[in-house]
């Protein structure tokens, strides 16, 4: 009899223990899935909570935080923690909603000073159809597809393919030494928004 009962007891001893080891998973992955999955996989950077416009000054309400892969993280880009760094700063181009921020990005208000420059038809490998007035292009280098910047068209070409952009002095010679580098036609013109 004490046999029988002593088999009894450990095995409601162990029904208790799986019972609670189960529980224990269900728990331990619901606080993996719930809090220390996205500790892991993702990262939190700064990003526009909606377009901003060029030389637009950029206010608290105008960041948000997101969380990204690894994968998917732009270098450069800004923590909560970095956010003073940029509020207050004047966009140097348009900033679409959602787009991680960096540094580059923004400059003093004092500092924006764009001036019409043009892009010579030899720099130009191929364009979209996006040449009216207005229009936001990205340039992008052809061989590498790294984005040189985004400009605004300040007059639309008529008879050739020159363009004629709004930028400052300092991005014209950023783009001018990186076709002198690569050696043109090296530009490819893209479209962006009106």
């Amino acid at each position: 009899m004490k046999v029988l009962n002593r088999i009894k007891t450990d095995t409601q001893w162990r029904t208790y223990l799986g019972v609670g080891l189960m529980v224990l998973s269900v728990l331990a992955m619901l606080l993996w899935e719930t809090t220390f999955r996205n500790r892991v996989a993702f990262r939190s950077v700064l990003v526009c909570a909606g377009d901003i416009a060029e030389g637009a000054i950029l206010k608290p309400e105008d960041l948000k935080t997101a969380a990204v892969t690894p994968q998917s993280l732009i270098e450069g880009a800004l923590q909560e923690e970095d956010a003073e760094l940029v509020i207050g700063l004047a966009a140097r181009f348009p900033v679409k909603k959602n787009q991680q921020i960096t540094e580059d990005m923004f400059q003093s208000g004092a500092e924006v000073r764009l001036s019409s420059f043009v892009i010579p038809e030899v720099w130009i490998w191929s364009e979209s159809a996006l040449d009216r007035e207005g229009d936001v292009i990205g340039l992008h280098m052809v061989d590498s597809g790294d984005l040189l910047g985004c400009y605004r068209i300040s007059m639309a070409p008529e008879s050739g393919r020159d363009l004629e952009i709004l930028c400052s002095l300092e991005d014209f010679m950023n783009i001018r030494a990186a076709v002198l580098a690569a050696g043109p036609p090296c530009l490819l013109v893209v479209g962006e928004s009106r």
